[in-house]
């Protein structure tokens, strides 16, 4: 992959979930500080709907980075479900960690590594979901106004999580999914209103896109 990699900077699909935080200079410590983002993650669900969308680049058994095809979008797009299937319901938050590690063995999860793109043609990631999130609005299958109960929702999150809680919920991190996930129920609770399974994780994706597009306009 390194060849490849020499000859075709990219950045692949897992790069692009775990982002890369800024270099730590001599005597930062991490105690009480969140270190700054040189490139801030995405999430896996903005990933899987940019995929979708605009397709995704591959490196092929000739180690050649090359446009994949249909069938090759639709693998990656299982390798995503699936581990959004897993980080979603599994309880024991140890193996959501140990699942996040391993993850970063090129051998063992392989789609992760060798699917994503140019980084000289990194696809507007924000610009394509919120699109995508209209259509959805267009075509019904949003509640009417939704924009603006997803943004009231990340609002909430924001007042109720800690800043450290809100950024990695932002970032799609496992942990940071798990403490939104409890506090949206503690206010569905509140106004006694039940929502769970599928329809709350939704609520939750389409409300961690508008977390992270309000991180990044802060740090504008």
């Amino acid at each position: 992959m390194s060849s490849v990699e020499n000859q075709v900077p990219y950045l692949s699909i897992y790069d692009l979930k775990v982002g890369e935080r800024k270099s730590k200079k001599e005597g930062d410590t991490f105690s009480g500080t969140l270190r700054e983002w040189e490139r801030e993650p995405v999430d896996v669900s903005v990933l899987a709907t940019v995929i979708k969308e605009y397709g995704v680049s591959c490196i092929d058994e000739f180690a050649r980075f090359v446009k994949a095809d249909s069938s090759q979008e639709k693998e990656v797009l299982s390798a995503i479900k699936e581990y959004v299937k897993f980080v979603n319901w599994e309880e024991d938050s140890h193996k959501i960690l140990h699942r996040e590690i391993l993850m970063h063995d090129i051998e063992l999860f392989k789609v992760w590594h060798i699917f994503g793109w140019e980084k000289t043609n990194i696809p507007d990631f924000t610009a394509i979901y919120k699109d995508w999130c209209v259509q959805e609005s267009e075509r019904g299958k949003l509640p009417k106004g939704g924009a603006k109960i997803y943004g009231m929702t990340a609002g909430y999150l924001k007042l109720n999580l800690s800043t450290s809680d809100y950024a990695e919920f932002a970032g799609g991190y496992a942990v940071g999914n798990k403490v939104a996930k409890a506090a949206l129920k503690s206010l569905l609770t509140e106004i006694d209103l039940e929502i769970t399974g599928k329809p709350l994780l939704e609520i939750l994706k389409h409300t961690r896109a508008f977390a992270l597009e309000s991180i990044k306009e802060e740090s504008r």
